[in-house]
């Protein structure tokens, strides 16, 4: 089994991929990833996002955040040229995530260019692919956040938004050189310590999760190629270090 740690959005000058990596998925049988988006998957999770998302009826945004988290919306839109038209009937995480795309497109980054999207569509018609978690899963993260969290994430987002670009290229720097004590230190050990119970939802929870689905995909023989989002692997909890106290070492190549 190989484990490849992928950020979900990049941008072209990424590629090519380093040989060794092209060279495992090629000696694959079996692709997994977090979710299989293809694009009627993808069509499905919008919708179900977008319904998902709103508010019940006659309640706005403003009446579900804190006086403080609205003004720092409100800041964060005219500073930053921020499109909040008809977000404004979304719950928090809704707003988040639209508004993480936002910035992230703003500054060159795209879905289509992420590295799970890149070995999803050289294996269409080649390789089985799999999947660890499914759009309901992925999903209720959101949903199931209390009000309080999710007001959380907003805040969060709206702090960092400005240098999301800045993290994404260290990130990349980082992902070059396999630096995962430093892709810890970056990508998650800020949410880890400032917002413990978020992270243990988005993060520590879903480790488990995926890693006992993985051990039960792999019962079955075969060459897998495993990839998950880089925050999965790294770290105290990450399904590198969960697989070492099952006995299974993973050795960097």
């Amino acid at each position: 089994m190989h484990l490849l740690g992928s950020v979900h959005v990049a941008k072209p000058e990424l590629y090519p991929l380093d040989p060794r990596i092209e060279a495992a998925f090629a000696a694959s049988d079996v692709l997994v990833l977090e979710l299989d988006l293809d694009a009627a998957t993808q069509a499905l999770a919008a919708q179900r996002m977008l319904a998902l998302g709103q508010l019940p009826p006659g309640k706005r945004l403003r009446d579900v955040v804190s006086p403080a988290t609205w003004q720092l919306l409100l800041d964060t839109e005219q500073r930053g040229g921020l499109q909040l038209v008809g977000l404004k009937a979304f719950h928090p995480w809704f707003v988040a995530l639209a508004l993480t795309t936002q910035a992230l497109q703003k500054q060159g980054f795209s879905a289509d260019q992420g590295i799970d999207e890149h070995f999803r569509r050289a294996a269409e018609g080649r390789l089985r692919i799999e999947a660890l978690e499914t759009i309901d899963q992925q999903l209720s993260l959101f949903t199931s956040l209390t009000p309080d969290a999710e007001e959380t994430l907003l805040r969060q987002t709206l702090e960092e938004m400005e240098h999301y670009g800045e993290q994404l290229d260290a990130s990349f720097q980082l992902w070059h050189t396999g630096d995962a004590q430093e892709l810890d230190r970056l990508l998650l050990a800020p949410m880890r310590t400032e917002y413990p119970a978020l992270f243990a939802q988005l993060f520590s929870e879903r480790n488990r999760g995926m890693l006992g689905k993985l051990q039960k995909l792999t019962e079955q023989p075969g060459r897998y190629f495993v990839v998950l989002g880089a925050g999965h692997l790294v770290g105290a909890g990450g399904i590198v270090d969960l697989l070492r106290m099952h006995g299974v070492i993973a050795h960097q190549l």
